[in-house]
């Protein structure tokens, strides 16, 4: 994913339901990233290693908490992502799907 013309608005995020660690926007698409290392990883282990099914419901929570504060003039795409970042520097991002 090039993440040119992206703007960051969130690291770190926190709200009573839990965390997200990174949030962006371009345009009108809005992105909830969660960021795993992993000393080890292989396309094997993606089901061990991408969100929960519970974690998942922690974050669109958090994403709905998030949301609150963004003009609803506006209609917006939301998409959940998960980056894993190898012990040795590469990075893989999972594009999320939509959630409206």
């Amino acid at each position: 994913m090039n993440l040119k013309g992206y703007r960051g608005l969130a690291r770190r995020y926190r709200s009573p339901f839990g965390d997200i660690d990174l949030i962006v926007k371009c345009g009108k698409n809005y992105r909830f990233i969660e960021v795993k290392y992993r000393r080890k990883f292989s396309i094997d282990q993606l089901d061990q290693t991408l969100p929960s099914p519970k974690a998942q419901q922690r974050i669109a929570r958090t994403a709905n908490d998030f949301m609150k504060f963004i003009p609803s003039l506006t209609p917006y795409n939301v998409y959940f992502d998960c980056v894993i970042i190898s012990r040795f520097g590469k990075v893989m991002w999972f594009d999320g799907r939509s959630v409206q």
